[in-house]
């Protein structure tokens, strides 16, 4: 905590929420094996971290057969991730969950008889959420709220933005550090999953991340969290750019029509805008969005050739915010 009030003011770097852990856990130096009554197997091992508000996972040399199957559950919160399948193998064999709610897991993997043997992964990183990002603790203190001038997604600024705010989700970057980023759409409209997001924010095998999209409130400074926040794993980097601050992943899996999640529009043109929205994830927070009203201009910051916005009328970033897409008034990502 006190690194981070050092480094909160850098807007370079992902904003901090966990501690890694580094461990070495496989199929064949922990937990227990348990043969069913048809041939078929689950593998058990518990995970403590003591006061954690969350805990997420990183694996190498991940890989699971067709049939095999992995959840990550806490039995006290009642909170699973997965199930993971051979959907979710990287040619890297990195792997990396969104966040577990609470100080202890169970991981179960289960196993058909027919694969047996095949399955293999290790457990490398076990990352201590020391800040309620999330909002999960139970008496409901966030641990990096963002500033108050921050605005809700569903406040009256947000009226008309329904499609670029499904765009856009909240990234873990590299196991312990969040940045934002949105869902683009490519020219011949495939589908395919590509996410935009920031150069800073890599830092290692991209195979390890996760999204969360829809983590917003329900109505204008307050309501409840929605009940549509939903996860991806695994992706793969496509292309990056220092000079213009730039990632491109491209998911693992795409999302399901069920998660709601649209595919921004772009523009590459070299034209400032006459008015600029930025929708984000400021210090982990719920999605906010902000707006300038004046035209951009061209800057360079950090060594990247950006547009530089003057002042924000309504709203403002913050350490968290990075990667997150800058609309123009047409509503492109600029």
């Amino acid at each position: 905590l006190a690194e981070d009030e050092i480094n909160y003011p850098d807007k370079s770097r992902p904003y901090r929420f966990g501690e890694k852990h580094f461990v070495s856990m496989s199929l064949d130096n922990s937990g227990q094996w348990e043969t069913l009554p048809n041939g078929d197997r689950v593998w058990r091992v518990g995970v403590v971290s003591a006061d954690a508000y969350t805990l997420n996972f990183i694996f190498e040399n991940f890989y699971l057969p067709e049939g095999g199957k992995l959840h990550i559950f806490n039995s006290e919160t009642g909170h699973v991730l997965g199930a993971f399948t051979n959907q979710n193998n990287m040619e890297s064999g990195w792997f990396g969950t969104f966040l577990l709610k609470g100080d202890q897991a169970v991981l179960e993997y289960y196993e058909p008889k027919s694969v047996q043997g095949e399955g293999h992964f290790e457990l490398t990183e076990v990352v201590h959420g020391y800040r309620d990002i999330l909002n999960w603790s139970e008496n409901n203190e966030r641990g990096g709220g963002s500033g108050s001038c921050n605005i809700d997604v569903e406040c009256p600024l947000g009226n008309g933005w329904d499609d670029q705010i499904n765009s856009v989700g909240i990234l873990i970057s590299n196991g312990s550090g969040f940045c934002t980023g949105a869902m683009v759409a490519d020219v011949p409209q495939s589908g395919t999953p590509y996410f935009l997001t920031a150069n800073h924010c890599v830092g290692g095998s991209v195979a390890n991340w996760s999204v969360g999209f829809n983590y917003q409130v329900t109505s204008c400074n307050g309501g409840t969290q929605s009940q549509q926040f939903a996860t991806l794993s695994g992706a793969t980097l496509r292309a990056s750019n220092g000079g213009s601050d730039m990632a491109l992943l491209e998911w693992n899996n795409s999302p399901t029509q069920a998660m709601g999640v649209f595919y921004a529009g772009w523009s590459n043109l070299n034209v400032a805008s006459t008015q600029s929205t930025a929708i984000h994830h400021p210090s982990g927070d719920f999605k906010k969005i902000s707006r300038d009203n004046g035209t951009v201009t061209n800057s360079t910051y950090s060594g990247a050739e950006t547009w530089r916005v003057g002042a924000w009328e309504e709203g403002t970033t913050e350490p968290g915010s990075s990667g997150s897409p800058l609309f123009d008034q047409n509503k492109r990502i600029v």
